[in-house]
């Protein structure tokens, strides 16, 4: 988690464009599990702290989504200026809030329930231990689908429908479906491009910025997944896979799409451990 927090730290200060490749690049050189390993290290793969697992969607949800939507809602009260400001201020360190968020709660467990149960699943069978693992993670990669889907999804149908179809009581949702696809989620070239103001400019970088670091989390991710199925499938992603890459990038953003590949590449390494 000290690393997640360094990231979140790079990332609003460097930029996702940037801080995203980075980190996974240097992830991919020195993490053990980012290289090709057949059945006999399979089951190192996949332990992570239980504790852990369960608790980061809370963590999420208090330290991130909650700052989030208080940024959101005082923008629509006419005295909302000053309160919005600084609710906008407080959002910037939601990568501080979640990691104390996360070492609080991780703390309690410890102290109400005793050790962390990953420390007992390293001792146990490695079925076992990957079947522990595996339930706590499918929460979590749950938990990213559904965030986000709920996220990505209406802004995709909100700007394919057309204004006259959303209700006069709703006028910025009527405002917001004005905005094309194109316009909204298609970039122009980084150079050669006039920018109108402010706004239209922060929006290109925000798209570029997007496109690029997500651009090498799919890769980081294809490529933890053919180093997991080297010696059980074919080191290529099937068609599949590929469908269901594609598909939940429309769906809910390529997170969505990572959450997709590394929750098959679980699949991979529990098949592997079974053998």
């Amino acid at each position: 988690m000290i690393s997640i927090g360094t990231y979140g730290f790079f990332v609003q200060n460097v930029s996702f464009a940037i801080s995203t490749p980075l980190y996974l690049f240097i992830h991919l050189l020195t993490s053990p599990i980012s290289k090709p390993f057949t059945f006999a290290h399979a089951s190192d793969s996949l332990f992570v702290s239980t504790y852990d697992l369960a608790i980061i969607p809370i963590s999420i949800t208090l330290g991130y989504i909650i700052p989030s939507l208080l940024t959101i809602f005082p923008a629509y009260s006419p005295t909302a200026s000053p309160t919005h400001q600084y609710l906008v201020a407080f959002w910037q360190a939601f990568p501080l809030w979640t990691i104390l968020v996360q070492w609080t709660l991780k703390l309690v467990c410890t102290l109400i329930l005793g050790q962390d149960t990953a420390a007992e699943a390293e001792k146990s069978p490695q079925p076992a231990a990957s079947t522990t693992y595996l339930y706590y993670a499918s929460k979590v990669y749950t938990f990213t689908l559904l965030f986000c889907t709920a996220t990505h999804l209406p802004a995709i149908v909100l700007s394919l429908l057309p204004p006259h179809i959303i209700p006069k009581s709703m006028p910025a949702l009527a405002y917001l479906a004005h905005t094309s696809f194109t316009s909204a989620f298609i970039p122009p070239l980084p150079l050669g491009q006039p920018i109108k103001d402010l706004a239209e400019g922060a929006h290109v970088f925000l798209l570029w910025d997007m496109y690029i670091g997500s651009a090498a989390g799919l890769l980081w991710a294809v490529v933890l997944y053919q180093n997991a199925s080297i010696g059980k499938q074919s080191m290529f992603p099937n068609v599949s896979l590929i469908a269901k890459t594609i598909i939940w990038t429309v769906l809910g953003g390529p997170v969505a799409a990572w959450t997709i590949l590394m929750w098959e590449r679980d699949q991979v390494v529990k098949q592997k451990i079974k053998v």
